[in-house]
């Protein structure tokens, strides 16, 4: 395992490991997290053999936003501080979009702030049914960061989102399911298992083939029709070299489960 002082990181059979791990102050955003962050988001961008991204938070909250005690405790670098640690969150966030490899995010207790900013640039989210999710930045005199304000009204829809930012509702994980901000939710007392099933699920899976969907949907918003129809072409038609697509047309025909390599 990796050596970071905010963050515990590994990689284990072709599956990536970040977990925040300052349970004491509720997992809660510094500008060294989001340094550690950037630097590990690196990693696994470069890193081509990866299957999956899970991220997950120890003790019992996955991430309670930015860390307001640290903030205050700057005085007049405040202005700086937050230049430095949106920066390196920013980093992070787009290295994780754009890695082949998905992103599954596994919450407890609160994804609040940059936490929720984080299951909303994720690909897929696993929550327990007692988790709760809210942006509260306005709550402290902030506006949206951790690119909130890109993917969430993508999810959700500008009307929703204008909620979450300007009352500080806060969400139950059945109505962030309905909102489409999560993809399970699951028993509190079985989350580290069902979402560990989960994540290892999806690494199974066309590894390539899911790589190229993300591009797509994160391009999508901005495309024509016509453009973004030339980008499926590109996509499908590259797909067909992979080693993948030649093992599910074979399992197709084989009539068996197909066994992905990534590749």
């Amino acid at each position: 395992m990796s050596s970071y002082k905010t963050i515990n990181f590994d990689i284990k059979d072709q599956i990536a490991y970040m977990e925040f791990a300052t349970p004491d102050s509720a997992n809660a955003m510094t500008s060294e997290m989001a340094q550690e962050m950037a630097q590990v988001s690196e990693i696994c961008l470069t890193n081509f053999k990866l299957r999956a991204i899970k991220i997950s938070g120890q003790g019992k909250i996955f991430c309670g936003g930015g860390n307001v005690k640290a903030f205050n405790e700057e005085g007049n670098n405040l202005e700086k501080y937050l230049e430095t640690m949106a920066t390196n969150l920013h980093v992070a966030i787009a290295n994780f979009a754009r890695c082949k490899a998905p992103v599954i995010s596994i919450v407890q207790g609160f994804a609040a702030g940059a936490g929720l900013s984080l299951v909303g640039a994720s690909d897929f989210v696993v929550s327990s049914d007692s988790a709760k999710f809210t942006l509260a930045y306005s709550r402290i005199g902030f506006s949206p960061d951790g690119s909130s304000s890109y993917f969430l009204p993508r999810i959700i829809g500008i009307r929703k989102m204008m909620d979450l930012m300007i009352t500080n509702r806060v969400l139950s994980a059945d109505e962030a399911m309905d909102w489409g901000l999560v993809s399970r939710v699951v028993p509190e007392d079985s989350l580290i298992e069902e979402g560990q099933k989960f994540v290892e699920s999806i690494a199974k899976g066309a590894t390539s083939a899911i790589g190229m969907a993300k591009k797509l949907l994160v391009s999508t918003f901005e495309q024509s029709l016509e453009s973004q129809m030339a980008l499926e072409h590109l996509g499908i038609a590259t797909m067909s070299r992979t080693a993948d697509c030649k093992e599910g047309f074979k399992a197709f025909i084989d009539k068996r489960d197909p066994i992905f390599n990534g590749s």
